[in-house]
């Protein structure tokens, strides 16, 4: 199919990429913009002061507009900052270490086309570096995720889970909205409950985003640490019944719960303990410390919550603990 643009659907579609630090990425995911069955009104990167070669590679692609983010480097104020700047009437976010497929703008612009009653899209995520058993563990996550627990009748959401990665709003919608700048990370979740079922958003699993999935256990370690890090600010603002009970979120709750001294025990001494309270039961952590080999599910699991409540320990202590 040849490349068409959004002035031929009379649509316009601004791409919006927050980036920080992420040259190893940002150009394949930029090239793949660039040649979409349906080109994007516009591309707009949102940089939040990156130290590495991120600006300049940006720089370098034609077509691709680059704001610096003097304010804040989290990916919600730089989304904000990029739909505020966008000029067409639906804004796309996607982040810098994805790589869209041909027709994703395409199949988002359709989306819009044949429903009237929505005001957003949300694509499928897929699996950059399928085969290897964490990137496949973590999919699979998702993909529970997005067509198990989230799908309402009619084809639309009850969560943005995953959603910002390949998502797309009608600008003046997500203008009333926008990103929650205050708690630094967790922004997609924050939105996603605050949304509720006040807006309709279409799951369309033909607009396809590929993402580069943690592939060793140690990057799946560091990536929900981080996790962690970012639910203890959506723990502030929201209650344990905000989150549906079979979600890691719901059961994480358990660890905010917990005396400081108990959790520290949990996370650096007894693994097992992390294990008290879990309603979700995917996983049962057997002995005192979870080896850092393995690559079954119900391991991979154990290390999902260790690396959660290693986290949270963080924020709540100061105890930055290094899984050895």
């Amino acid at each position: 199919m040849s490349s068409s643009s959004q002035e031929d659907t009379g649509m316009r579609v601004s791409v919006v990429i927050p980036t920080f630090n992420s040259e190893e990425r940002v150009g394949e995911c930029l090239l793949s913009l660039g040649r979409q069955t349906l080109q994007p009104h516009e591309i707009i990167v949102v940089d939040g002061g990156s130290t590495d070669s991120t600006a300049s590679i940006v720089e370098k692609m034609n077509g691709v507009e680059l704001i610096v983010n003097e304010e804040s480097h989290t990916p919600g104020s730089s989304r904000n900052r990029g739909a505020e700047a966008a000029t067409g009437e639906v804004v796309f976010f996607c982040d810098s270490d994805c790589v869209a497929d041909l027709r994703a703008v395409e199949y988002h612009v359709r989306a819009f086309e044949a429903r009237n009653d929505i005001s957003g899209v949300m694509g499928a995520i897929r699996n950059a570096v399928p085969g290897n058993p964490v990137s496949d563990f973590v999919q699979r996550e998702i993909i529970v995720s997005q067509w198990l627990r989230s799908l309402n009748p009619d084809g639309s959401v009850k969560y943005l889970q995953t959603g910002t990665g390949n998502l797309s709003m009608y600008r003046y919608e997500f203008m009333k909205w926008k990103f929650r700048e205050d708690q630094g990370f967790s922004e997609d979740t924050e939105l996603s409950i605050r949304l509720g079922n006040k807006i309709k958003i279409l799951f369309e699993p033909r607009a396809i985003v590929f993402h580069y999935h943690p592939t060793t256990v140690e990057d799946l370690f560091e990536q929900r640490k981080w996790y962690g890090e970012r639910f203890c600010g959506i723990a502030n603002h929201f209650k344990r019944d905000s989150f549906r009970p079979d979600s890691l979120f719901f059961s994480a709750y358990r660890y905010i719960d917990l005396p400081e001294d108990l959790l520290d025990e949990a996370v650096s001494r007894d693994n097992r303990l992390l294990c008290e309270g879990c309603r979700i039961g995917e996983c049962r952590i057997s002995q005192v410390r979870l080896p850092r080999h393995g690559s079954s599910d119900e391991y991979l699991c154990g290390v999902v919550c260790l690396a959660f409540a290693s986290g949270i320990l963080k924020q709540r202590t100061g105890i930055d603990y290094s899984w050895q």
